[in-house]
């Protein structure tokens, strides 16, 4: 079964998070792909591209570009507790 959805979209699971102005959910491959300025949060960490692909079973995701919409990543990485500031 495929499912699909426009407008602004919304996923949520837990602290990830995912938009775009389209959602197209195959059941049989466990797979959503979003296009439509596509956005995935996961807590603070954002990544954008032209086409994402969530496969939820292997909870990863695949992001796409192309020559107009580059693939754009902001990470923030924590710094141990024990780590000296200079």
């Amino acid at each position: 079964m495929e499912v699909v959805a426009e407008g602004d979209v919304r996923i949520n699971q837990g602290n990830k998070k995912a938009r775009g102005e389209k959602a197209v959910f195959m059941n049989s491959q466990d797979k959503i792909i979003l296009t439509g300025n596509p956005r995935v949060w996961e807590g603070d960490n954002l990544i954008k591209g032209e086409k994402i692909t969530l496969f939820l079973a292997e909870d990863r995701g695949v992001v796409e570009g192309n020559k107009n919409t580059r693939v754009n990543a902001t990470i923030h990485i924590e710094k141990d507790e024990g780590e000296k500031r200079h």
